[in-house]
């Protein structure tokens, strides 16, 4: 610190004091003990924020704040200075109020903001943007300077274009009513929509119907009275004629020379039985599926067992067809079959299946090469039977 009190009582050492205190603005942590008006005192208690005082004869006034570290001194706002760091400025900034008795920078976005004018990027003279408020003074703008050519209109009314002249305000509606053009002069009234939140009307192509309600299978069909329906498809099965289940049957469909009397498809059950005594056997795989045409019908079957009933006895069957077999005599419907782990007799390599007249039963027999065809028994049958039946019969 260089202080002094400015008063040389001797010529030694003071005046070099002196001197030193006013070359360095009595630089130190205190105030001068003896202050003149005038005199500056550069208060370095604070590193890098020394405060610069100026004693007014009765006070000292701190004048601003000096970063040594950084060369910069910042005025304060009481004498005139606008205490903000402008290193950081860019193209575009204003300096404006903190409300902290400072002042800071900010962008002209934020700048326009302050000043209430919105966030436009840009205001020319001759392309003003007015967002809200009132224009006052001016009465019935015209067409060609781009306003309406008139002062007011009905509640509701539609606005057509009268060439230069004011535009025209249409009458106002009715409910579900709309406005469409003829192509020739102003637009003219349609009854399109049943209300506002209606339907379009059947008569301009409208179904009148309200989808919201609507589910998966749901057929749209006329009710009768000018308007459309939602109704299932068990419904307009029922409408068309065609039954009303989910498997619908065809009764007498003129086919030309043929009459489709039936249709009809489905699962059954293979089930491989003794003819004397049927036995309950095991299986892993027991399929069957049919579809009927008429009087025919075709089926599939899968058997896979797991465990034979030795109890069974007599001939081995297939019991369980979908419907019975056609009452004719001498009549066998021939099925193909795949088989596996079944014993044929010596001299038989073929199985074959035949529908049994008036049963719902197929039978199975070997056959061979020059000899005459015979039952399959039970003593053939083994745990690890399989059979794969495919072929249709009469009914």
């Amino acid at each position: 610190m260089t202080q002094s009190d400015m008063i040389i009582d001797t010529v030694a050492g003071q005046v070099e004091e002196a001197l030193q205190a006013l070359a360095s603005s009595s630089k130190g942590s205190t105030a001068p003990s003896t202050a003149y008006a005038g005199q500056l005192w550069l208060d370095d208690t604070t590193a890098n924020a020394w405060v610069l005082n100026f004693f007014d004869g009765a006070d000292w006034i701190s004048l601003g704040t000096l970063d040594d570290s950084a060369n910069s001194f910042l005025l304060k706002h009481e004498v005139g200075g606008l205490e903000f760091d402008a290193s950081g400025v860019v193209d575009g900034d204003f300096v404006v109020g903190t409300g902290t008795g400072t002042m800071g920078l900010q962008s002209g976005a934020n700048a326009r903001a302050k000043m209430g004018l919105g966030s436009m990027a840009s205001q020319a003279a001759d392309n003003v943007a007015i967002t809200g408020g009132a224009v006052s003074g001016i009465t019935d703008l015209s067409v060609a300077d781009g306003g309406t050519g008139a002062s007011s209109f009905t509640d509701g009314a539609f606005l057509v274009g009268s060439g230069s002249s004011a535009l025209t305000a249409l009458p106002v509606l009715a409910d579900g009513h709309i406005y469409v053009s003829d192509g020739v002069g102003d637009p003219v009234d349609m009854n399109a929509f049943s209300t506002s939140t209606g339907f379009l009307r059947h008569e301009h192509g409208g179904l009148e119907i309200n989808a919201g309600g609507v589910v998966d299978g749901d057929f749209v069909v006329g009710t009768g009275t000018g308007a459309m329906g939602l109704e299932s498809g068990a419904t307009v099965r029922t409408t068309m004629g065609v039954g009303s289940t989910d498997t619908p049957a065809f009764a007498g469909v003129n086919l030309g020379d043929d009459n489709l009397s039936n249709y009809k498809e489905g699962t059954w059950t293979p089930t491989l039985i003794g003819l004397a005594v049927n036995g309950t056997h095991t299986y892993s795989v027991q399929v069957g599926r049919y579809t009927r045409i008429g009087n025919r019908c075709f089926i599939d079957a899968a058997i896979q067992l797991t465990a034979w009933d030795g109890s069974a006895t007599g001939q081995v069957g297939l019991s369980g067809l979908p419907f019975t077999v056609l009452n004719s005599t001498n009549y066998l419907a021939t099925m193909a079959v795949a088989f596996g782990g079944i014993n044929l007799n010596t001299g038989y390599g073929v199985l074959g299946a035949m529908a049994t007249t008036n049963t719902t039963r197929i039978d199975f027999v070997e056959c061979g090469d020059n000899v005459a065809a015979g039952p399959i028994l039970v003593a053939a049958m083994s745990n690890s039977s399989m059979v794969r039946l495919s072929g249709s019969y009469e009914i």
